[in-house]
């Protein structure tokens, strides 16, 4: 737009969401081919079924057949108004504009609505602000467009199962913790204390094969997310990767 004048003077616009724009087009776009109506703004939210063809030829029509007439369309790039726009038989001349912002580039009480929002952590619900904060680095992959929108965002997949494991018949073991300084046992019933023992170092579980160690780790993985939400727990199988282990 080289004169924008022409196009932000009050009574030179229309603005209007596609829904109604649908319901009134003849109205809408008798009015815009009215003069001083040089720019007409279609909102498009929601996804509108038929007549999308038409609209968007009529449009077309209207913009080849009076220059300067323009017609701004707020939408996904996927949305068939814009598409039709951009490949259409009646396509006019075209111009996509991507509007990318960031979650810095909102106010802080944006930022804070959406980090009180709930996500999917593995499988467990919990607000972003407990995974978060507005100042980590981690906030420039927010799907932002995802979190306005309202739709549910899953982080992760869930703690993996192992084949056989179910909860109902878990028995639980006594692991016997080997250090040179203070050997410990940890039964069933004071695994918590285990787990807080095992974030502030490496620990391996380790005996013959079939006693269960894979099973005990699924049990551990899932406590570890019922007593810590926010943590990761990562189950990685080193049979996958031989490889790089023998290299």
């Amino acid at each position: 737009m080289k004169d924008i004048s022409a196009y932000k003077a009050q009574g030179s616009f229309i603005f209007i969401s596609l829904k109604n724009l649908l319901l009134l087009k003849e109205e809408v776009l008798m009015a815009f081919r009215e003069e001083q109506n040089n720019l007409l703004i279609v909102d498009c939210k929601e996804e509108q079924a038929g007549q999308i063809e038409t609209l968007s030829r009529m449009l077309s029509e209207i913009i080849k057949e009076r220059p300067g007439k323009k017609v701004l369309v707020i939408a996904p790039h996927n949305h068939p108004l814009a598409s039709q726009f951009r490949t259409g038989q009646h396509k006019p001349p075209y111009q996509e504009m991507v509007d990318e912002f960031k979650f810095g580039d909102l106010t802080s009480d944006s930022q804070k609505k959406l980090l009180d929002k709930t996500v999917n952590f593995q499988g467990i619900e919990i607000a972003l602000n407990k995974l978060m904060s507005a100042d980590s680095a981690i906030t420039k992959m927010l799907p932002l467009a995802s979190l306005i929108a309202g739709k549910e965002l899953e982080i992760g997949p869930s703690v993996p199962v192992s084949n056989g494991y179910d909860e109902c018949f878990y028995i639980g073991r006594t692991l016997n913790f080997q250090s040179d300084e203070n050997p410990t046992s940890y039964s069933a019933e004071n695994l918590d204390k285990l787990l807080q023992q095992a974030q502030r170092q490496v620990s391996l579980i380790s005996d013959k094969a079939g006693m269960g160690k894979t099973t005990i780790l699924t049990h551990l993985a899932k406590r570890i997310k019922q007593e810590y939400p926010c943590h990761w727990a990562v189950r990685i199988d080193l049979n996958d990767h031989t490889d790089a282990l023998e290299a």
